[in-house]
């Protein structure tokens, strides 16, 4: 019987501890992909701001395709998709080793490489939407790098959930299809404006 309770308490004690470095590893796991999400939008940010300002330091045509040449919303969603890509590409080379799907860690990058300007065009222009506009140029500044910083750290997210799924071939396909005409469109229409704008009614010719 002295046996039997002892049993019973030394299992006990055992669940007891597993649960408890289950608890503590799922919060150290939390915790690392928080610090990850946080990081990769900082550093967003900061590759952001080097592509906005690149070519206005260093005036070289050979930065007009993937800096910001002037100061348009398109010129600015150009950047985001750019600098995120350079973004990725960097965390590839330092987690290389490390990455067990790499399909899924690349597909997974370039989707949201191809939607994090749609995340920045969204939340940038819910100031002009439900305040107006702001007349002090520095919040105006501090609201743009709160926008990037946050759609870094939405797609990071993503990632998370999305870079250990195995993708099929469609999804693929689409991605990469996607992928390649945003890019397109970005450099192109750096160089020649399209017939229409976004917010602009567009003129009826006959």
């Amino acid at each position: 019987m002295h046996l039997s309770a002892r049993a019973f308490f030394w299992h006990r004690d055992t669940e007891e501890n597993v649960a408890a470095g289950r608890q503590l590893g799922q919060r150290v796991s939390l915790m690392s992909k928080n610090l990850y999400i946080s990081l990769k939008g900082f550093f967003f940010l900061v590759i952001f701001s080097i592509f906005h300002f690149a070519y206005e330091i260093f005036p070289s045509p050979a930065l007009v395709p993937i800096c910001a040449v002037n100061e348009s919303i398109w010129q600015h969603l150009k950047i985001a998709f750019f600098s995120y890509f350079v973004l990725n590409l960097m965390e590839f080379v330092f987690r290389r080793r490390s990455i067990q799907n790499k399909s899924g860690f690349i597909f997974s990058r370039l989707f949201t490489t191809t939607v994090i300007p749609w995340f920045v065009f969204i939340l940038w222009y819910t100031m002009p939407a439900f305040y107006g506009r702001l007349e002090i140029l520095l919040l105006e500044v501090i609201f743009a790098s709160i926008v990037t910083l946050l759609s870094g750290t939405v797609c990071a997210t993503i990632e998370l959930n999305i870079e250990d799924k195995h993708f099929t071939r469609n999804f693929k396909v689409f991605i990469l299809i996607i992928f390649v005409i945003s890019a397109s469109l970005y450099v192109i229409f750096t160089y020649r404006l399209p017939w229409t704008d976004v917010f602009v009614v567009p003129e009826m010719t006959r």
